[in-house]
């Protein structure tokens, strides 16, 4: 029996341990965002302006502590930070041969790198939680069991309660003092599966006719494309590894509005269910289920238009549906297809998490043209989601 106790005792000390360590590195974290921002934030200051952001607290005061810094500043300096030790570390000369053409190439790639970020609503959607290295880790809250398993029936199937230890109370759930815990994932960064292609006799061609102004719009055109492929493989993401919604429970969207909003409450509330969180807030349609749900009296337009313009190619924030849930489209999300999210006013309180790494580039030789280059660019990272309870996929 003592054994026994033994044994239970260093079980607990090892979980105390792990969890220690996964808070100590989320605290190290932190303390490096903090030194980046205030490193990056002159270039930032520039790309908010350019982008007509309005001046808020980012920066350092007189005393050179950090202000009230918002998230994509924090994503945008990281990001910012791995450009420059990948291009500090490059043997190869990848960006070597476009640098000879542009002189100031890294400059603009970082800056064009902070907008891209800041121009992004994926932000919104996902946990966005730049890699330190080729691999790293990320942090969110996993729920976790302390009581007897419940089953509960979920998008017409049984399934276990997931590990719930939750600051409030759940039925079936022990009211736990610790409340939630931060685990880490690891994370591979791997490069995207499409590039951004520019031959050189292009760029030539572009800066002899337009000088190097349009060399700038050249980088921006490259780094919106490599993070809007970036987005759409990590979109793609939550379609494959979400629940899929039973078929019988799919709201018509032809039908009335009242038995559509139902049939969508119904959902929300299966997320409610399954996470202890509040309903799914968020939806990811295409343009046909966005013409439908834009003839709907529960339709709200968008009306954020202080914020900057974003490319109608990436995803973007359309508007608001029965003031329940933010509606976000993808234009290139074909047919009735549907994922609705519940993102959490935490980074770690988040069922998919997005790790961009940093854009590698490479000069290969062009098939078509032998005597011809080009540079391909791509995004490297990854994307997880580490609890699909929080995302469920149906067809409308």
């Amino acid at each position: 029996m003592r054994v026994a106790q033994e044994e239970g005792e260093v079980s607990e000390v090892s979980e105390v341990s792990e969890v220690s360590d996964a808070l100590e590195d989320f605290r190290t974290v932190g303390k490096v965002v903090e030194r980046l921002v205030k490193k990056y934030n002159p270039l930032l200051s520039v790309v908010r302006w350019q982008l007509g952001l309005p001046a808020d607290e980012d920066g350092v005061d007189a005393n050179g502590k950090l202000k009230s810094t918002s998230y994509q500043t924090r994503v945008a300096s990281l990001l910012m930070e791995n450009q420059t030790h990948y291009f500090a570390s490059l043997d190869s000369g990848a960006f070597e041969w476009i640098e000879k053409k542009i002189p100031n190439f890294e400059e603009i790639l970082l800056k064009e790198i902070g907008a891209a970020v800041y121009r992004s609503v994926t932000v919104e959607i996902f946990s966005w939680q730049p890699m330190q290295g080729p691999v790293s880790s990320a942090a969110y809250y996993r729920q976790q069991s302390v009581s007897e398993p419940c089953v509960v029936k979920m998008a017409g199937q049984l399934d276990a309660i997931p590990e719930v230890r939750l600051e409030v109370a759940v039925d079936r759930f022990e009211l736990q003092d610790e409340g939630l815990q931060p685990y880490t994932d690891a994370m591979v960064a791997k490069s995207a599966e499409t590039a951004a292609i520019i031959s050189t006799k292009a760029i030539d061609e572009i800066i002899s006719a337009h000088g190097q102004m349009a060399a700038e719009d050249l980088v921006h055109m490259l780094v919106e494309e490599v993070f809007t492929n970036f987005e759409r493989q990590s979109i793609a993401k939550l379609f494959e590894d979400g629940q899929l919604v039973r078929k019988e429970w799919w709201p018509n969207i032809d039908g009335s509005d009242d038995e559509f909003h139902t049939s969508m409450s119904r959902i929300a509330y299966l997320i409610h269910k399954s996470t202890g969180r509040a309903p799914g807030n968020c939806l990811i349609v295409g343009p046909e289920v966005l013409v439908k749900l834009k003839q709907s009296p529960n339709w709200t337009e968008r009306s954020d238009t202080g914020l900057p313009v974003r490319s109608n190619f990436r995803l973007h924030k359309v508007g608001f549906y029965a003031n329940k849930w933010r509606v976000y489209m993808d234009p290139v999300l074909a047919g009735r297809r549907v994922v609705m999210i519940y993102a959490g006013p935490s980074i770690l309180d988040t069922g998919a998490i997005m790790a961009p790494y940093v854009i590698s580039g490479a000069l290969v030789a062009n098939e078509a043209s032998p005597h011809q280059a080009e540079g391909r660019f791509r995004l490297r990272g990854t994307t997880k989601v580490v609890s699909n309870r929080f995302l469920q996929v149906f067809e409308c």
